[in-house]
């Protein structure tokens, strides 16, 4: 069944195939540094949506300062 994680900075190998995702995807894509940056930022939040492989099928990238959150990336 599909589940959600939450991307901690010690998923280096989940961060990579998100940086990976993201260079396919968009045009100004986030750098792999960005990426390993925003897991390590403790307002920052990753979440990758993983298939019954655990194959990466999406992510969320979100920052949250006090009440307010923003989607950085999707």
């Amino acid at each position: 069944m599909p589940r959600v994680k939450r991307v901690t900075p010690e998923d280096t190998a989940l961060l990579r195939e998100i940086s990976a995702l993201e260079a396919v995807i968009f045009t100004d894509a986030w750098s792999e540094e960005s990426i390993f940056a925003a897991a390590e930022n403790l307002r920052t939040r990753i979440l990758a949506a993983l298939d019954d492989q655990d194959a990466l099928m999406g992510y969320l990238i979100v920052t949250q300062v006090m009440d307010v959150a923003d989607i950085d990336n999707i």
